[in-house]
């Protein structure tokens, strides 16, 4: 039997991109396949491209001046960035495939804005860790009249090394935890860190989500499930974003795109678990009646349903409500409503029917007025603006 040789010519691409979302390797695999190209994946290499090898682009998550991106370019291989930092006078030459930071920051302080938190707070790291993020985080919680905070963990001595460098970021954010303004929802830039935040919190016996609310990025499951609180996390359709690298590689290669191209994904949206999962009220009988709206508002509920569970008469809820909240139960019922929609809207390809008998509403008309009061358009011109259009946008 004649033995077949290996080999990972002629078209190969090597992927620098260290540990990163499985979601995102997902997608480049992907489409890398549908090309018939190759993979060197830089992780298995230890760094180094096997003897042989000639690559024809490189999909990297680092910038000039990395010294294996340089030499790439130079031996005349396109890039493709894949990192976070989405200021083109970073990087003016390498084309990039962006998370849309600014709507991914609209939309944690919009997140927080809904549940009644008037206080919130980005956590980064000193001297700033992906500043486009708090920069539209805290602009979009000033316009909804909320009051942001912006908190940076500063490293630790350089001799300081391993858990002790650990115990430095957590006792540091477990002190200005237990100084800040509760309840407060606290927005950082990714799943791991947010989890960081939730032992700090818990360091100083501190609630989540009823004093800390916590909001993260990536939406890793292996993280955001696995607390002890599930962590709410912002979905940044990382699937997309690497599939949509590999096109940008391609068209490169074929002529059609310059350097210096930038693409921004937009995000899923917010995958909502118990961390956030509350809504930042004061009186205890309104936020057992949230609970209880929240967790039964598929059903044709009633405002007389939720007076009866709330223990207190439906004059003295509707009361309460309008203190509490500025407005009615029914505008919460609707509203809660409206979300769910909007979240099936994008994630699905279920029929507006559907979703309007899967998340409560009396009829389809009724659906389709409230969404248009809500959002200026149908639910069906929602999902083509919002919804899974399979590509991204151009920054500006």
């Amino acid at each position: 039997m004649k033995k077949t040789e290996y080999s990972l010519e002629p078209e190969v691409i090597v992927l620098d991109l260290g540990e990163n979302s499985p979601e995102l390797y997902s997608g480049i695999s992907a489409q890398l396949e549908e090309y018939g190209w190759r993979i060197l994946d830089l992780r298995i290499t230890h760094g180094h491209i096997l003897p042989g090898v000639r690559p024809i682009g490189i999909l990297t998550g680092k910038s000039p001046p990395d010294l294996l991106l340089q030499r790439m370019l130079r031996m005349g291989c396109p890039a493709v960035r894949l990192g976070n930092i989405p200021d083109p006078a970073s990087d003016p030459v390498v084309p990039a495939v962006l998370p849309d930071m600014p709507t991914v920051g609209c939309l944690a302080a919009e997140h927080f804005a809904e549940r009644g938190f008037n206080h919130m707070a980005y956590v980064g790291n000193y001297p700033g860790h992906f500043p486009r993020w708090y920069d539209f985080f805290l602009e979009r919680a000033k316009e909804l009249g909320c009051t942001p905070q912006l908190f940076l963990v500063k490293p630790p001595p350089v001799s300081v090394a391993g858990e002790e460098r650990f115990r430095s970021r957590l006792q540091q954010m477990a002190d200005w935890l237990l100084e800040v303004p509760k309840p407060i929802g606290v927005f950082t830039y990714n799943d791991r860190n947010a989890a960081t935040l939730f032992t700090a919190a818990r360091l100083k016996h501190l609630a989540c989500p009823e004093a800390v609310a916590l909001l993260g990025v990536g939406n890793d499951s292996s993280i955001c499930d696995l607390l002890p609180v599930p962590l709410s996390s912002v979905d940044t359709n990382e699937k997309e974003r690497g599939r949509q690298a590999v096109i940008l590689l391609k068209q490169i290669l074929d002529g059609e795109k310059k350097s210096g191209e930038r693409l921004m994904i937009p995000p899923k949206g917010i995958v909502e678990r118990q961390s956030t999962d509350l809504m930042a009220v004061p009186d205890p009988v309104v936020a057992h009646a949230l609970r209880f709206i929240w967790d039964h508002y598929t059903d044709q509920l009633s405002v007389d349903d939720v007076a009866d569970i709330s223990g207190v008469s439906r004059t003295s809820l509707c009361r309460k409500f309008g203190r509490c909240l500025g407005r009615g139960i029914n505008a919460e019922l609707r509203r809660k409503r409206l979300e769910a929609s909007a979240h099936l809207l994008r994630s699905t390809q279920m029929t507006v029917a559907t979703i309007a008998e899967t998340t409560g509403f009396p009829s389809l008309p009724y659906l389709f007025k409230a969404f248009k009061q809500e959002y200026g358009m149908t639910p069906k011109e929602f999902r083509r603006k919002k919804g899974r259009s399979g590509g991204g946008r151009r920054e500006s």
